[in-house]
């Protein structure tokens, strides 16, 4: 689960919206004409073009592309990445992409971290896109150092049809402790989400039934039957089986299709430092009492001994859904997941434990609102005598980019995933991702005191992990410094739970968002 629970966080593009808002009624917009470029703020109202037009410009974007490097300085030849940003209207836009190797031989290179740019619309249906990211990784032996990465990019954006946007570009990516230094050529594509979302936990007047809706939320479980799957080594040993957890989320805004993010890491089998993220669509069949549901999906997988060639692999499953008690439910589905390249083919059956946001099976039966928190921020590990695994292992100080989302599924109590991906430290390629509950209280003066507890997956960079499966706790305080907007600050640790390796305490600082979904 480690990378894509970055991803799934949308770190800042909540806090964009919060910016957003302090600009209503002066906010500033191209208007159209091809003729004349003239800011007009009626547009940021919804005047002057089309409403369509309008939601196309700002909102959140869902955006997947690939970068072909025009320098082949390592074993990664290009990358691809997934990106969810919040664009308010002025133009600028922020918020939290995952990079991963693509092309090449060096799948399981997987990097995260905080993008943001601005997109200039030169006309209705075309813009010049401007962008920047900071982020850390690494990953499959290809970062040496602290991993972190640094990219800018400026593409041209063309409407295909409503909502959708083709943005072929260029970029120039630089990774610390590897050879990547390289410009590329970038071909993206740009989903407009009309989510059905405000900021802060005050409630707004019912969304659009059309937008889309967050429907569910699902930890993980997943065996992989690496079948004849070799390792990544000379010699070209049997790949043993590998056991992981992790978690997916769901969009729809209808009941015979969903669209699906999910990842995995490992934590039990042959291949500490695995994880995976896929994107992907899924077919729907209401059968009550149960549903059936075929998936198609692609993403990038690797690490740890796993030969998945450039990292770049698709997935075909199928499955049954049962509804359980109180909004809850349990799906059963068979993957088949399969590199473009590489030698990793392999049938993965799993179980997902479903917290379904809509009514099950149907999306109109139930109108509810549900409470969440996103957070970014940053952590140092003040590692232990077993830090490493071999070589000086206490080593330096490690500071991780870190990315969470809290869904409360009470007035106190809330369910937390945690993505981590270490910048400075010499541990480039180590990588985190926590699932737990979590408490808190808010004080009279809206202080808040959180507590939360752990399980997930995590490895790479030789950080002794005992296999992967880790166990954790944190304590925080929240301060509220600007509207919804609260800076945190915590300590926690972390340890194996098979094994006595790394055991850091932990020091968390950062932001931390409120906002509403409705369904």
């Amino acid at each position: 689960m480690l990378l894509a629970l970055r991803f799934i966080g949308i770190a800042l593009f909540v806090l964009a919206g919060l910016l957003a808002q302090t600009q209503e009624g002066t906010a500033q917009f191209l208007q159209s004409d091809p003729e004349r470029l003239v800011f007009d703020p009626r547009v940021a109202q919804g005047e002057g073009f089309p409403a369509e037009a309008v939601s196309d410009q700002s909102g959140l974007r869902f955006s997947f592309g690939a970068d072909l490097f025009s320098r082949y300085q390592s074993e990664i030849h290009g990358i691809n990445m997934v990106s969810m940003v919040y664009a308010f209207p002025s133009g600028i836009y922020v918020g939290n992409s995952v990079y991963s190797s693509a092309f090449g031989t060096g799948g399981g290179f997987f990097v995260g971290g905080i993008e943001t740019g601005f997109r200039l619309p030169v006309s209705r249906r075309t813009g010049i896109q401007l962008g920047a990211f900071i982020g850390g990784g690494g990953g499959a032996n290809q970062v040496g150092g602290d991993g972190l990465m640094l990219r800018s990019h400026a593409s041209f954006a063309v409407q295909l049809f409503p909502g959708w946007w083709f943005t072929p570009g260029v970029s120039y990516t630089s990774v610390s402790g590897s050879e990547i230094s390289t410009a590329a050529l970038h071909l993206g594509l740009t989903r407009n989400l009309n989510l059905a979302i405000s900021d802060g936990f005050t409630p707004r007047d019912r969304q659009d039934d059309r937008a889309f809706r967050v429907t569910s939320f699902k930890p993980v479980y997943r065996l992989y039957l690496t079948g004849s799957s070799e390792k990544r080594d000379p010699a070209g040993r049997p790949l043993d089986n590998m056991h992981t957890i992790g978690a997916e989320i769901t969009f729809s805004n209808t009941d015979w299709y969903e669209i699906f993010i999910q990842t995995h890491g490992v934590v039990a089998g042959d291949a500490e430092g695995y994880a995976d993220w896929f994107a992907g669509y899924r077919l729907l069949w209401n059968l009550s009492p149960f549903r059936l549901f075929a998936s198609l999906g692609t993403g990038s997988a690797g690490g740890g001994a796993v030969n998945s060639g450039g990292g770049q692999v698709y997935l075909l499953g199928a499955g049954l859904s049962l509804p359980a008690w109180r909004g809850t439910g349990l799906e059963l589905e068979a993957m088949a997941v399969r590199s473009f390249n590489g030698d990793f083919t392999t049938v993965a059956p799993g179980l997902r434990i479903v917290r379904y946001l809509s009514g099950a099976f149907d999306h109109r039966a139930e109108k509810e609102t549900y409470r969440w928190a996103v957070n970014t921020g940053m952590v140092m590990h003040i590692p232990n005598s077993t830090y490493r695994q071999f070589g000086d292992r206490r080593g330096p100080l490690v500071f991780m980019i870190e990315s969470a989302l809290d869904l409360m599924i009470s007035r106190n109590f809330y369910i937390t995933g945690r993505g981590y991906t270490s910048f400075i430290g010499d541990a480039g390629g180590y990588q985190i991702g926590l699932l737990g509950p979590g408490f808190v209280h808010t004080l009279p003066n809206k202080w808040q005191v959180k507590a939360e507890v752990y399980i997930g997956a995590g490895g790479g960079a030789r950080v002794d992990t005992q296999g992967g499966l880790l166990t954790g706790m944190r304590a925080e305080l929240g301060v509220p410094v600007w509207r919804s907007l609260h800076l945190t600050a915590g300590a926690g640790t972390l340890t194996p739970v098979l094994g006595r390796g790394m055991n850091p305490i932990t020091l968390h600082t950062g932001l931390s968002v409120p906002f509403r979904t409705y369904h």
